[in-house]
This record gives structure tokens, C-alpha cells and sequence, in this order.
């Protein structure tokens, strides 16, 4: 299951118009039908310089929704000055609609918004980057030179300390603010924020919503007691919900009292939703030193609907608890899961066969040992995708390819070594899964700036050569040599490279894509060296369309899960 929140399609023009008489009624445009008018605005969204959408807006108020319906339905509200304005104007709406039964004297801009983002970074880089420094120097100084980049003196100090404080403040309110526009918005399908507290009121703000579907919290900052539903125990319709709790600052560290409750977190909110999710991340940071240590995360809940599970980060959950979310669904169709953490190992060894999952990701950034006996991955059989999320030895994944080699289905691989290479022995195992379409190699370091992959192109192609049905291939974390003061030496920093030379790193990926392209007549993409390549193949020429991607935005679309891009760069 493949679920894409980012930018969904425009609502009708009846939709956002809420029931209201078109006021150019002889007007031809709207006597064409809602659906056919929805197509015309985002082609008109689609252009380059989106010109042609904003004059529609200016014509009159009805053309103005129906542009709208394109540009405000996806929108993200950072605490910048427009996006204050913006919000001030979606929150008039709000009370205007609680206080005149649903509707609002004008044409709405919050009817036409489906996707909602909350984020104040930008706010927070202004706000640090508005700190009185010394001449010519930069925020980044502090990170890279022991020389500090602020004075010291003392009127300096309580500047920082005075703006600190601002940004607090206006983060607070800015939070509180989208999270009530948000609860109140009648289309909006899907909510992400970036930081919030966890508490009652927030629960009930957000499970009230009217058509939330899809929910994202990037932290969750836990308190001591789980919030409690003031609506009592309703049906939560949520379809996707990617949650990571925080407990590490939500409460004094030497404090007596007990801690966190995880468990009780977990179900709080899990509970009202458990029979509608199709897609659960989760995730949950406790405090690092281990002095409130926290027992097993346990809860009994039915999922379902559940096709999509990723808690490939955790370790905490007993055994009840991963029945509940690994076995409970027929449908589960994609599965992250941390194998290297015993309890998970042995529930999955011991339950054997998944049949409806296609798509397998062993995270193993503890080494399991070499001994790991892969009993889960052995009767799976079935799967399309299979992917190790960490670098591990030489033996473990030529162990894991020799099983492999008996997925007759098996068209998507990603694999990473440990070390600075990929021997030959690995690429010959891989070159024997002849149903392979799609593939992902990297090795090395996974995380840090650092990069020790310095990738050799030659022996890949000529093993993997074999392989006629690629389509799809990317290398991450890998690196090579540029010549410096007389000698080539490794360079790893393709944004500064590309800085100081605009086209070099361009140009010698360009032309390592040009043997890819010649090796494997099918393929379409090839993501390397930080850049990826759409592959167009006319009938005369091959085109190549490079683009510098460092989110790995093909990631989802080429195996159906997401990663953070400081793990695959």
C-alpha cells in the first residue's frame, strides 16, 4: 500500500461554493460540469509561472473559489508572516461558521484546504538568524570553529535570551492556533505538525475533526498521565497515522513520581481508530540514560483494516502488543519491523508465514549475530519487495541472498554492506535473482556526513549485466574522486561541489548513467551520486532529465516505504 498525502486533487466547484448560487449565472464557463472545471483550473495550476490561475481569481468571486479549490488545497502554515495573515484569516472563518450554524457570509478560502501542515522551523531559522552576531560571521560558524560566532558580553547574552523566549511564545501560540483551525476546517483530509504536547485537549481537538483522515506528528511530547476522550468512547475514522512520542522533556527528569505510562499512551490513541487504519508508523523516544526505565509497551487492540505497518525503530512492545499490530489484520500487506530486537524475532520465527505480505523491511542496526536464523524471512516466499535496513556483514547478507534465490516473485531488493565495498562474491549472488526489476545498493557508514563508499561501477554492471528486466536502480552514501591540487581524492559533499563547480558532478554522473542506460535497455531511473535520472527513450535518442535529490523522494515510489534521508543519503 502506497499512500500519498502531499498534494491531493482540487474539491469540485460545488464543493467549495457550499450550496451558494454561481453570480454569473449567463456565464458559459460554469455551465460546464464541476468535474470537467476542476481539470481545467489545475491544468491551468500546472503551468510553469501559475499566472494564468491567479488572473481567473481576479474576474469575480466565483472564479476566485474555483481557483481556490487549486491553491489553497494544499497549504503549510510555518509562523512566516504570510502564513500568519493566512492563519488569522482561517481562524476568523472558524468562529464566523460556530456562531452563524456552518457558514460563513462569503465564499470560504478554508473549505477548499485538504491538506494541512504545521510547521514552524522557518520561523525558528529567522528567529536565529535575527541574533546580533559578530561582523561576518554565521549561525553554521559556531558548529564547524571554536571561535564563537556570537559576542559574549553580557547585553548580547540577554538578547539571545529575550528572543529565545519570543520564539517559545510564538510557537505556543502559533501551534494552538492551527491546532483549532485544523479541528474545524470541514474538507481538511489530512493534518501534519511538526511538534505539539500530547494532552487532552489536543486529543479532543483533533478526534473531533469532521474529516480528518490522514494524522502526522513528527513529536509527540508525552505527559505523565495519558489524555482522556471528553466525547467518551466514539469511532475515530482515521486511515493513516504516523505518530513518534517524545518523554524525554515532558516532564522534570529528577522528579519522584512514576513514569510515563507508554502502554496507556499507545492505546489512548490507538483505540478509538484501530478498526479503520490501513497505514500505522509508530515510534516512541524514553529517556536516555535509562533512569525511568519503562516496562514493556502492552495493549490489546484488533487492527483490521491494517495494510501498512512501520515500527521498524522500536523495541519496547511485548508480545501482546505485536500480535495485536503484526497479526490481527489479513490484509497487511507491508511490513517495517526492528528483527534484530529478540522478543519481535521470536513472535515473527515462531508465527511463520504472513500470506498477504508482499513487501518485507528487517530493520538490523543492532547486529542480531550471525547466527540469526531468518526462520520468518524463510516462510515468506511470496514477497515482492524485501529490504535490509541497516549495514550488516558480508556472510549475513550472502545468507540472506542464497535463501532468496526461491522468491519467484521477488522484483524489488535493497541491500547495504558493511565495509567500504560490495565484493564480487555479493554482486554474483544478486545477479542469480533473475525476477529483479528494481534495486537498492549502498555501503559503508549509513549515517553522518561521512561517507566511506567509494563506489566502483565497473564490477556492478558486469555482474548484475544479467539482469535484463531492471528498471529501477539507485546507489546511496557513495562518493568519488575529483582531482585536487594535482591528484584525485574523494569528495563526498556534492551541495558544496556543486557550488563551487556548477556542472562538474553533473556532467560525471551524466556520463556513468550513459553506461547504465547502454547496459540494461529497460531502465528508467537511476538515482546516484545525490542525483537522479529519468531515462526517456525515443525512438532517434535516449533524453536524460537529472535533478539533485536529496529527500530521496523515489524511495516511496520505488519500494513503497518511507526513510529518512540522513539514513539513505
Amino acid at each position: 500500500m502506497t499512500v500519498k498525502l502531499e498534494f491531493p486533487s482540487p474539491l469540485t466547484f460545488d464543493r467549495v461554493m457550499e450550496t451558494r448560487s454561481v453570480v454569473a449565472h449567463n456565464s458559459l464557463l460554469f455551465k460546464i460540469p464541476f468535474e470537467i472545471l476542476s481539470i481545467i483550473a489545475e491544468n491551468l495550476y500546472a503551468t510553469a509561472s501559475k499566472k494564468d490561475l491567479a488572473n481567473l481569481a481576479l474576474v469575480n468571486s466565483d472564479c476566485r473559489q474555483l481557483a481556490r479549490a487549486c491553491q489553497f488545497r494544499s497549504v503549510k502554515l510555518d509562523a512566516s508572516s504570510n502564513s500568519e495573515k493566512l492563519l488569522g484569516l482561517l481562524r476568523r472563518e472558524v468562529i464566523e461558521r460556530r456562531h452563524n450554524q456552518g457558514h460563513t457570509r462569503n465564499p470560504s478560502l478554508g473549505v477548499c484546504m485538504r491538506h494541512l501542515k504545521g510547521n514552524i522551523q522557518s520561523f525558528g531559522e529567522a528567529i536565529r538568524n535575527a541574533i546580533p552576531r559578530k561582523p561576518g560571521r554565521s549561525v553554521e560558524d559556531a558548529w564547524v570553529s571554536d571561535d564563537d560566532a556570537f559576542d559574549s558580553d553580557e547585553e548580547e547574552a540577554e538578547r539571545w535570551e529575550d528572543l529565545s523566549e519570543l520564539m517559545k511564545a510564538k510557537a505556543e501560540n502559533h501551534r494552538s492556533n492551527v491546532l483549532f483551525v485544523a479541528s474545524h476546517l470541514p474538507h481538511l483530509e489530512t493534518f501534519e505538525m511538526d511538534v505539539a504536547d500530547w494532552n487532552t485537549a489536543l486529543f479532543n481537538h483533533i478526534i473531533s475533526s469532521p474529516s480528518i483522515k490522514n494524522l502526522t506528528f513528527r513529536m509527540l511530547k508525552v505527559q505523565e498521565c495519558a489524555p482522556t476522550a471528553v466525547y467518551g468512547a466514539i469511532a475515530w475514522p482515521l486511515e493513516t497515522l504516523d505518530i513518534s512520542l517524545d518523554c524525554e522533556e515532558s516532564f522534570d527528569f529528577f522528579s519522584e513520581g512514576p513514569p510515563v505510562n507508554i502502554s496507556e499512551n499507545y492505546s489512548t490513541i490507538l483505540k478509538p481508530c484501530s478498526t479503520s487504519l490501513r497505514s500505522l508508523k509508530l515510534s516512541h523516544q524514553d529517556i536516555a540514560n535509562g533512569k525511568r526505565s519503562q516496562d514493556p509497551i502492552s495493549f490489546s487492540l484488533k487492527f483490521p483494516s491494517l495494510q501498512y505497518l512501520d515500527i521498524n525503530e522500536e523495541t519496547g512492545f511485548d508480545q501482546s502488543a505485536l500480535r495485536s499490530l503484526v497479526l490481527s489484520s489479513s490484509s497487511l500487506s507491508t511490513l517495517a519491523i526492528n528483527y534484530a530486537n529478540k522478543t519481535t524475532r521470536k513472535l515473527l520465527d515462531h508465527h511463520g508465514q504472513i500470506p498477504s505480505l508482499e513487501t518485507l523491511v528487517l530493520h538490523m542496526y543492532k547486529d542480531p549475530g550471525e547466527r540469526v536464523a531468518l526462520e520468518f524471512l524463510k516462510q515468506n516466499k511470496q514477497l515482492k519487495s524485501f529490504a535490509i535496513d541497516g549495514a550488516r556483514t558480508v556472510s549475513l547478507i550472502e545468507r540472506t541472498l542464497s535463501l532468496l534465490t526461491t522468491f519467484s516473485n521477488l522484483s524489488k531488493l535493497s541491500l547495504a554492506w558493511k565495509g567500504d565495498k560490495i565484493p564480487d562474491s555479493s554482486l554474483i549472488a544478486i545477479s542469480k535473482l533473475s525476477s529483479l526489476e528494481v534495486i537498492h545498493l549502498t555501503a559503508g557508514r549509513q549515517q553522518g556526513l561521512k561517507l566511506d563508499w567509494l563506489v566502483d561501477h565497473e564490477p556492478i554492471r558486469h555482474h548484475l549485466g544479467v539482469l535484463r528486466n531492471l528498471k529501477r536502480i539507485a546507489f546511496t552514501r557513495d562518493i568519488y574522486s575529483y582531482p585536487y591540487k594535482g591528484r584525485y581524492v574523494p569528495y563526498s559533499d556534492y551541495l558544496t561541489l556543486q557550488k563551487q563547480n556548477e556542472t562538474s558532478h553533473f556532467k560525471f554522473m551524466h556520463s556513468c548513467a550513459y553506461k547504465y542506460v547502454q547496459e540494461w535497455p529497460f531502465l528508467q531511473f537511476l538515482h546516484i551520486g545525490l542525483i537522479s535520472v529519468h531515462i526517456h527513450r525515443g525512438e532517434r535518442q535516449t533524453r536524460f532529465e537529472q535533478d539533485l535529490d536529496v529527500h530521496f523522494s523515489w524511495m516511496r515510489d520505488m519500494f513503497g516505504i518511507d526513510r529518512d534521508s540522513t539514513v539513505w543519503r
